[in-house]
């Protein structure tokens, strides 16, 4: 009996299965849908084989001998500049070198910070009073 009702079911378009054996748009969708999936596999397959060629720049990054090299050069020399630059910031830390002395201590601090303004009041009264600082002399013979 079940068997009937369920014949009876399809025939009559109830479910997915029913709906797929009688409504011709379902089906034109679900057929259109399955031809772009396997168009985009083609595509797929056909960039995948053009790398495996060594084609294209992803192809030359995995197939190119030396373009791997001259990449696992540049990622060493930036890792030898960060450990410097890690290493600079560690010591400055500690209060060693310009930066680590500018940071930590005071007087030397002040100083910098004094003389950066003197510097800014020699510029201001330059630009006040030129011929303070500048004598022109003209000889002849």
């Amino acid at each position: 009996m079940q068997l009937r009702t369920l014949a009876a079911d399809l025939r009559a378009g109830k479910g997915t299965a029913g709906k797929l054996l009688t409504n011709d748009e379902l089906y034109n969708r679900i057929n259109s849908t399955a031809d772009r999936l396997d168009k985009s596999v083609e595509s797929i397959n056909s960039m995948i084989a053009e790398i495996n060629e060594g084609r294209g720049t992803l192809g030359k990054l995995i197939k190119d001998e030396q373009i791997y090299n001259e990449a696992r050069a540049a990622i060493a020399r930036f890792n030898t500049t960060a450990e410097r630059i890690d290493s600079m910031v560690a010591a400055a830390q500690r209060g060693e070198g310009t930066i680590g002395k500018l940071m930590t201590d005071d007087a030397l601090y002040s100083n910098v910070n004094q003389l950066s303004s003197e510097g800014v009041k020699l510029i201001y009264d330059f630009r006040q009073n030129p011929k303070k600082y500048l004598t022109i002399k003209f000889e002849l013979f």
